[in-house]
């Protein structure tokens, strides 16, 4: 078995022709060699596959800078790991300039590989107990809560962080199925130190990143963060339904997104009496397909249309409330604490 099976087993895509043509693409035959003898110092690679330091230095430096290879955290002298699956090596596709012809390459290898991914990802996600991720609301739309707790409260969440990144989305960059906003995926801490240190990431303040995440409410994305009360993550993504890799597969086969997505403890309502229900924005806005413009029924000079809010599909993101002119939609808290794995009350 040669480098490149050896990779694409412990990935688990043994059998993928497209992952293979992707590995192949991504890496040459001495980096694949080396990424399989990863974890390792540089001495310990050259060793490994029986050359010298100086013979393994380029294809070694190449790894890094396209951050395919990073140092273990705190290591001295560092010792190089290796992604240990696929939705993680897919951030190299950040290292390509997406118009360059190596860029489109690259998009075009991913794309036919989401032939095998994507049934494989509904296929795991179908089948854990508890989602892994969670809807973190638009903070002006739950600004004014009492009980908003620092793990639901985005500008909490980038303040915790040490170091700040940002990517272009890379979903976006290779799906291609809206005209959405790039600078959406922020990276924190270690993540963001690899991916910043090699020049792939942008190196963000607090602030900056609090302006991206406004963009990002505003044209109507829906941030997700792990599923818990732990306020330290290495992602947060700021996520549609098109282009999404953990949420389109899903929708692809018929998979809720809850298996996924948790829902915030917040919930959209309607006042009935401010709707005018002769705009369409907050059906637009909903990702989850949770609104609709109805009569209400009321007889006479009263069956005026109005919006309603399905509870069952409101995962409180908050958009369709951020856009609401007439006032007429805002947040409920709906769940209690406990909703949040781990989080314990402050």
């Amino acid at each position: 078995m040669d480098a490149y099976s050896i990779i694409a087993t412990r990935h688990k895509y043994p059998d993928s022709a497209s992952y293979r043509r992707l590995l192949e693409f991504i890496l040459t035959p001495l980096q694949a060699r080396l990424a399989v003898e990863t974890p390792a110092t540089a001495e310990e690679l050259a060793q490994k596959v029986g050359l010298s330091l100086t013979e393994i230095a380029p294809a070694l430096d190449d790894l890094v800078g396209r951050a395919i290879l990073y140092p273990k955290e705190g290591s001295q002298p560092p010792v190089f790991k290796f992604w240990s699956m696929p939705d993680l090596l897919f951030y190299t596709v950040c290292a390509y300039k997406p118009g360059a012809p190596e860029g489109k390459q690259a998009i075009k290898l991913w794309n036919d590989f989401n032939n095998d991914w994507y049934p494989r990802i509904a296929e795991t996600y179908q089948t854990k107990p508890t989602p892994e991720e969670r809807v973190v609301p638009a903070y002006p739309t739950v600004a004014h809560f009492s009980e908003l707790q620092p793990c639901e409260d985005v500008r909490e969440l980038i303040k915790a962080a040490r170091t700040i990144g940002l990517v272009d989305c890379p979903c976006r960059v290779v799906v291609q199925k809206c005209h959405g906003a790039l600078d959406t995926c922020f990276m924190f801490d270690q993540m963001a130190d690899i991916f910043v240190t090699q020049g792939i990431a942008r190196l963000l303040t607090a602030d900056e990143a609090m302006a991206l995440v406004d963009k990002a409410e505003d044209e109507g994305q829906v941030h997700t963060w792990m599923n818990s009360g732990f306020m330290h993550a290495r992602f947060m993504c700021c996520c549609c339904n098109d282009c999404c890799i953990t949420w389109a597969p899903l929708t692809q086969h018929g998979i809720s997104v809850g298996q996924r997505l948790a829902k915030s403890r917040f919930q959209s309502v309607v006042d009935t009496a401010k709707c005018t229900g002769d705009c369409p924005v907050c059906v637009e806005r909903c990702l989850f397909d949770a609104i609709e413009v109805q009569p209400t029924g009321g007889g006479p000079g009263r069956n005026k249309p109005v919006a309603t809010v399905n509870p069952d599909k409101c995962w409180g993101c908050g958009l369709c409330v951020l856009k609401c002119k007439p006032g007429a939609l805002s947040m409920k808290l709906v769940r209690p604490l406990e909703h949040i794995p781990g989080l314990v009350s402050v």
